[in-house]
């Protein structure tokens, strides 16, 4: 009951910060998503918050390090790697690196644990941008050629072009 609880409330911010990615890139173009429940809030509460999606993203940094590190340890691999990988708008904008590996490294983690196959295909790539985004090519290389292996695997397009 505990861990459906959480599951609830940590689906609530990954319904906000998918929300801010929205706003702040006009769209949803850039994020692979994964099937975790979604709660939102109330439309007149995200609209609040939400005004300036960088600025809310950055005050719930590390409340959002925290629930992904959580969900992966309460075993919500879905729930871990989609919030992940939805808050690299915000570590790729501030360069907070220690911050986006963490998350992935977790997440990536508990994908593992659970053979969830397309959660370590996703943060595989993505920890491949932040390394090629950081100018280190032959740890970029190694995880998106280990993602590229796992989305073939699946037959999953988005991350095979």
């Amino acid at each position: 009951m505990r861990t459906a609880a959480l599951a609830r409330a940590f689906g609530a911010w990954l319904a906000l910060a998918e929300e801010a990615h929205r706003r702040e890139y006009g769209g949803d173009h850039t994020v692979l998503h994964g099937t975790a429940a979604r709660w939102p809030v109330p439309p007149e509460i995200a609209e609040r918050h939400l005004a300036e999606p960088l600025t809310w993203l950055e005050a719930e940094r590390l409340p959002i390090v925290a629930v992904v590190r959580q969900a992966a340890a309460l075993e919500l691999d879905e729930l871990a790697w989609d919030l992940a990988m939805t808050s690299v708008t915000l570590f790729e904008a501030r360069s907070w690196f220690d911050d986006w590996r963490g998350t992935h490294e977790h997440a990536l983690d508990a994908a593992r644990r659970a053979g969830n196959l397309r959660g370590e295909a996703a943060m595989l790539h993505s920890l491949g941008a932040m390394y090629l985004f950081q100018q280190c090519h032959q740890e970029a290389g190694e995880r998106f050629e280990a993602a590229l292996r796992r989305f073939e695997r699946l037959g999953e397009r988005t991350g095979t072009r």
